[in-house]
């Protein structure tokens, strides 16, 4: 099974995890990968960028994982939300 064509954003206030998060799916092949380290700059992420998969940390400081989920739909944006 090929990767190249799906990208996945991972959203977590832990830097940690997103680094390792990252390198993990890089090494199993995943090419489109990206982070944020908090909720609303993860919402813009997915409004400008479209990607197939969010990993979703729910929860974070300030603006939760819920509070993410609630945003993309009032956005009619519908990602696979891991």
């Amino acid at each position: 099974m090929s990767f190249k064509n799906v990208s996945i954003l991972a959203i977590d206030d832990n830097e940690k995890f997103l680094n390792a998060c990252a390198r993990f799916l890089n090494h199993e092949g995943f090419k489109a990968v990206s982070t944020m380290n908090n909720g609303i700059d993860g919402v813009g992420a997915v409004a400008k960028d479209k990607p197939d998969v969010v990993l979703l940390d729910l929860n974070m400081p300030e603006f939760s994982g819920f509070d993410v989920l609630e945003d993309l739909r009032s956005r009619t944006l519908d990602p696979k939300v891991i």
